[in-house]
């Protein structure tokens, strides 16, 4: 006969040896996150499952490397989601994939495309992670100063947590200047001085007045833009 209590401990000690006690005690439900196994030159499924939110990761078990990559593209231009490209034993995230609605995404092998294709499905529980979100705002100025300086005044401020933001400076189609890529955690704001490239400086040097398009980028985000007008 157990003890008072004791016959609760053995049963939560039995889901955590199963690996899910966390789901419980979060007052979660116990699915958990998918886990796309490849092996040699093939996944081991069509289709993996996975709740709105999660992330799924993948596990090698073939002699050869492999990854999971999306066949669509996402709001930032580039694919939905994404694994690294590991070797036999290694197990990495999909990231991007904390971010999928309800639906079916195809997905690949881009170093086996041909053989390792398969489909992530999302179902309605749930919910999605928030995209990367972030607002731009450039000062205005003289145009000038800002060719003497060869730099532009420039404010980022994230709405969510944001990684891997790159900003680009254009005038007219030219590409003038570009800020190498930061992160920003939600509510952060960070100002910085976007360098023109020599021949952006010689650009704004032959005018009275521009437009400067500051372009931001986030990655798995929409981008967000501004105008410097500078006189």
């Amino acid at each position: 006969m157990l003890r008072p209590g004791t016959a609760g401990r053995v049963f939560v000690a039995a889901l955590a040896s199963a690996g899910l006690v966390s789901g419980i005690l979060a007052g979660g439900a116990l699915a958990v996150a998918p886990q796309i196994q490849a092996d040699d030159d093939f996944f081991s499924a069509a289709t993996y499952t996975m709740d709105q939110g999660d992330k799924p990761t993948l596990l090698n078990n073939g002699v050869n490397l492999h990854n999971a990559t999306a066949k669509l593209n996402g709001p930032d231009g580039m694919v939905l989601f994404e694994s690294a490209t590991v070797g036999n034993g290694v197990t990495t995230p999909a990231e991007g994939a904390q971010y999928l609605t309800v639906g079916s995404y195809a997905f690949l092998c881009t170093i086996h495309p041909l053989s390792m294709q398969a489909a992530l499905q999302v179902s309605s529980a749930g919910t999605p992670v928030r995209r990367p979100s972030i607002d731009v705002t450039a000062a205005k100025g003289k145009v000038a100063k800002v060719a003497k300086k060869g730099k532009l005044p420039v404010t980022v401020r994230a709405l969510t947590d944001s990684d891997k933001i790159t900003l680009t400076l254009k005038l007219g189609m030219s590409k003038i200047g570009s800020q190498p890529e930061f992160n920003l955690a939600a509510g952060q704001q960070r100002k910085l001085s976007v360098k023109l490239t020599k021949a952006g400086k010689k650009q704004l040097r032959k005018k009275s007045k521009a437009t400067v398009k500051v372009i931001g980028d986030v990655r798995f985000g929409a981008s967000d833009t501004a105008k410097a007008n500078l006189k």
